[in-house]
């Protein structure tokens, strides 16, 4: 809104604040995104784990749910230790590079 002329198109992605986040937990929430919760422990070896076996970290994912396209595209990414390192990073847990 500030400046129009400058900015033509904006996307808002995880648009709520951590701590509304954290107010609206509860065990399905905690159940289903498991993997904040694993991300955020810095003792645990999370690249190593995923990397290991990306099909245990990404068990969820379902071709009917995402389009066979889409599904071959995010395993491949799953399978490439740099896309790994990447999501660790993202998350605090690796530095660059990897």
């Amino acid at each position: 809104m500030d400046y129009p002329d400058e900015v033509e198109l904006l996307v808002v992605m995880d648009g709520l604040p951590v701590i509304e986040h954290l107010e609206r937990l509860n065990e399905a929430f905690v159940r289903a995104w498991w993997h904040w919760w694993f991300l955020g422990q810095t003792d645990k070896p999370a690249e190593a784990f995923i990397s290991a076996d990306p099909g245990r970290w990404y068990q969820t994912l379902a071709p009917a749910e995402m389009g066979k396209g889409n599904h071959a595209d995010a395993w491949a990414a799953f399978r490439d230790p740099a896309v790994v390192h990447g999501m660790c990073v993202d998350s605090g847990r690796a530095a660059h590079p990897p």
